[in-house]
């Protein structure tokens, strides 16, 4: 069986992901391998897409002679785990920035690997503007809300106790904590989140699992 030219890579052992300059898998998105048109966002009809055309290529494995099929099995379930269930992925408009909302619930720690993994720059978000943080706000509120109101942010002074940093190690230049915070409650507070109803931070054990927002800084 002849398989159409945006599936080749993704059938072979050299099968792995890659990324394009948004960041995004683009080895799990031969559509837009083909194109050569960018998008400023991949929602979640994008990454339904994407999980239809893996399901496809699994069918035509299937039918593919001498092949080791449980390999390819694996790797395909192994890609499927790692895309997003439900993401956005946008820029600015106004900075060389790009925020993926993940709407999937992850204490801190894991989501910051998540964020290392997608993109070699990327880290959970951080905040430079009250600019930044409306767009932010607007953001979250497309999908974050109720229980899940609030979304992890990059800052944290885990190494220093009051000295609040991002994951790339720059000095907040801009908080918009809620009154009284960063509280420190019970001494284990050493993480931050933001609400999607206010856009107020508040200093968090980073310990519950909540949605969380990657960002990707791309040179100047």
């Amino acid at each position: 069986m002849r398989l159409h030219p945006c599936y080749k890579g993704l059938i072979p052992a050299s099968l792995q992901p890659t990324h394009d300059r948004t960041g995004f898998l683009t080895a799990a998105n031969p559509a837009a391998r083909c194109s050569d048109t960018a998008s400023a966002k991949v929602d979640r009809a994008l990454v339904r897409k994407q999980n239809e055309i893996l399901s496809e290529i699994w069918s035509k494995v299937e039918q593919l002679p001498d092949v080791d099929l449980p390999a390819i099995v694996r790797q395909l379930q192994s890609f499927t785990r790692n895309l997003p269930s439900r993401a956005s992925f946008v820029n600015t408009g106004f900075s060389n920035s790009w925020y993926l909302l993940v709407n999937e619930a992850k204490t801190w720690n894991e989501a910051e690997r998540y964020c290392q993994e997608l993109h070699p720059n990327g880290h959970l978000a951080m905040v430079t503007s009250s600019k930044e943080n409306s767009f932010i706000v607007a953001l979250l509120k497309q999908q974050v809300s109720g229980s899940r109101s609030w979304a992890y942010l990059g800052g944290h002074d885990i190494n220093v106790e009051g000295q609040w940093k991002w994951q790339n190690g720059q000095s907040m230049s801009y908080t918009n904590w809620d009154p009284g915070e960063p509280n420190n409650r019970w001494s284990r507070e050493d993480r931050s989140d933001i609400s999607s109803e206010t856009g107020k931070w508040d200093d968090v054990s980073g310990t519950e699992k909540k949605p969380f927002l990657c960002q990707v800084i791309y040179p100047e």
